[in-house]
């Protein structure tokens, strides 16, 4: 099937604005006249057809300078695992923390799948960084339109709110250490090194001696065919020694702490129990959590 590129208007225009600036500040204006000659004459027309044309000539040059070839490219080199993917779309975002591919919610049930790429236009100024970022990203594509990896997003809300920014976070670090370590296998080169996910990891599971961060590494990393539930019990797993040890993070709240707090009063974990019912009395806690559930327990007493 051939997979329908749609690429956001906003996201052309800032990235031909940004290598035209970056090859006039080298020397080269030609691709800058070119751009002005044609937009000049744009400006004669009338507005409600003026946009249309602006779009059309941002992407004229987007393909002329190889931007949307690269993208064409990581697609052929991941076709199989797309076979089912209809419809790519390109969109412009600011953060580094809000890059990254998703698929789109379906118009009907019966409709194939859309999967949307979010990334900053920046990324277009370095072809090799942006084959590697789309490379990788993709590959998360490939693994939620695959039946076998049983992607479930619905599981995510049987998970307390208090500890669900946590679990979010240990997901996507161990699920981008399997992406990562796939490409290196097939002779793509990874968004991260092996190094670079270790430090993420231990960001994650900051209480897991080396031992136990290099092997959980090891079988992130050598992980051919990851599923959701894997990951999902990685992301979720506490070991007997995680909770108490200084700057892992509290179950409660998810912030780091050198505070752990035992509770052995039923009233607090009778408080305790109304907003995280998986919660149990070995899980710890942090002081400040514990204060707060205290001071709840005497209100509610």
């Amino acid at each position: 099937m051939l997979i329908r590129l749609r690429l956001e208007p906003r996201l052309l225009e800032e990235v031909v604005h940004l290598e035209l600036r970056r090859r006039q500040e080298g020397g080269d204006t030609s691709l800058f006249d070119e751009y002005h000659r044609e937009a000049d004459s744009l400006y004669k027309l009338a507005p409600e057809h003026r946009d249309g044309e602006f779009a059309a000539l941002h992407r004229r040059l987007f393909r002329k300078v190889g931007f949307e070839g690269r993208i064409t490219e990581a697609l052929s080199a991941q076709r199989g695992e797309l076979a089912e993917l209809e419809s790519l779309t390109c969109l412009r975002t600011l953060r580094p923390e809000d890059e990254g591919a998703d698929l789109a919610a379906p118009v009907a049930p019966a409709t194939s799948r859309a999967a949307v790429v979010r990334i900053r236009a920046a990324r277009f100024l370095a072809l090799d960084d942006l084959g590697r970022f789309l490379d990788h990203e993709l590959v998360h594509v490939g693994d939620l339109l695959s039946a076998a990896f049983g992607h479930d997003p619905g599981s995510l809300t049987a998970i307390s709110p208090h500890r669900r920014r946590l679990v979010q976070e240990r997901y996507r670090a161990a699920w981008a250490t399997c992406v990562d370590g796939r490409l290196s296998r097939h002779g793509r080169r990874p968004l991260a090194g092996r190094g670079e996910h270790r430090e993420a990891l231990h960001r994650c599971f900051p209480a897991l001696s080396d031992l136990e961060l290099d092997g959980l590494l090891d079988r992130l990393w050598n992980d051919e065919r990851p599923t959701h539930a894997r990951l999902l019990a990685v992301a979720v797993g506490r070991g007997p020694r995680e909770p108490h040890q200084p700057g892992a993070p509290c179950p409660l709240c998810g912030f780091p702490t050198h505070d752990w707090t035992d509770v052995t009063d039923d009233a607090p974990i009778r408080a305790i129990h109304l907003d995280v019912p998986d919660w149990e009395p070995d899980h710890g806690l942090c002081e400040r959590c514990f204060e707060m559930y205290e001071l709840r327990s005497l209100t509610q007493a």
